[in-house]
């Protein structure tokens, strides 16, 4: 028979039964439970305030449960939008309530709750069991992300040479004020849309590492987020191998010994050819993949944003 399912926007209440909806699903590794974390810092008032953002922009996330008659959270999803653009992070429905509806009824209710905030373009990373899902309700493949999988970040180290770990520390800096400008004016660029309240939210699980003079009209750069068990290195913004190269130096180099079981790099396929191969050369191996998929939800929605080649590493499958 089928259950019957209430829906509603999640609380902070919420947080430790999403969290195991995630490790369910073997995301843990992955970052997922970090980047929970970071949704529900940016849906607090008081912490989006507390978050010196480098720009005003309001970055709304919208954030939902499914739960039993006996008030079992069984599914969730989020979203975060950024202006016009929003993207849908973890549609997750427990293993035994699959088969119901209930991902296409969480998935239909985010967008309406993400085209009310404004959105117009709705994005999300899809797993193969999730696309036909999203194909039914209208989104479109825009390109295919590579899963790169290195099991011990400072491994990778070995894989430089003594010059280029010196040339890394010298040229990349940790995060300032005006470094995290010169990231935001990148992702912008590279992302199409104003990330800088997300990028901004998250200091304590992130490594900043930039590359370039103060001002530079190509800013480089990597961004490392660090989770319980391992780490999640991008975006990363190169334009050439040799930057990226010292990019992926500067930003092993930084993560803590403890954090080194698993280091995941998401590879766009519309990134330059350098991108995956220096990421192989480094010890780092293709495991997986994902579709990256758009939704126009409203009639007067933005053409898709074409990744340049530049953009040599997303922030992830959770977050775009």
């Amino acid at each position: 028979a089928m259950q019957a399912y209430k829906l509603r926007e999640a609380g902070q209440g919420d947080v430790g039964a999403v969290t195991a909806l995630v490790q369910s699903v073997g995301w843990l590794n992955q970052g997922g439970v970090a980047q929970c974390h970071s949704i529900w810092r940016l849906s607090s008032v008081s912490d989006v305030a507390e978050a010196k953002p480098v720009a005003t922009t309001a970055h709304a996330p919208c954030c939902l449960v499914a739960e039993t008659q006996q008030g079992e959270v069984v599914g969730s999803t989020f979203g975060v939008v950024f202006g016009g653009s929003a993207f849908v992070c973890n549609v997750i429905v427990a293993a035994k309530h699959r088969k119901q509806g209930l991902a296409s009824r969480l998935l239909q209710t985010e967008i309406e709750l993400l085209v009310a905030h404004g959105a117009k373009l709705i994005g999300l990373d899809a797993s193969a069991m999730g696309a036909p899902l999203y194909r039914r309700i209208g989104f479109e493949t825009y390109c295919i992300v590579a899963q790169h999988t290195c099991g011990d970040a400072r491994a990778a180290l070995k894989n430089f040479t003594h010059h280029e770990m010196e040339e890394a520390a010298a040229c990349v800096v940790m995060a300032t004020h005006e470094g995290r400008a010169q990231m935001v004016c990148a992702d912008r660029a590279a992302f199409g849309a104003d990330r800088s309240r997300l990028i901004a939210c998250d200091e304590d699980c992130f490594v900043w590492c930039f590359k370039g003079n103060e001002g530079s009209t190509d800013p480089e750069g990597a961004v490392c987020r660090t989770g319980a068990v391992g780490a999640r290195i991008g975006p990363i913004y190169a334009h050439s191998e040799r930057s990226m190269r010292l990019l992926l130096a500067a930003v092993c180099a930084q993560i803590p010994d403890c954090l080194t079981k698993q280091c995941d790099l998401w590879v766009p396929h519309t990134a330059a050819e350098y991108s995956a191969r220096t990421a192989v050369s480094l010890g780092f191996a293709a495991v997986a993949s994902c579709e990256r998929m758009w939704l126009k939800a409203t009639p007067d929605a933005p053409p898709v944003h074409a990744l340049p080649p530049w953009y040599c590493a997303t922030m992830g499958p959770d977050l775009g």
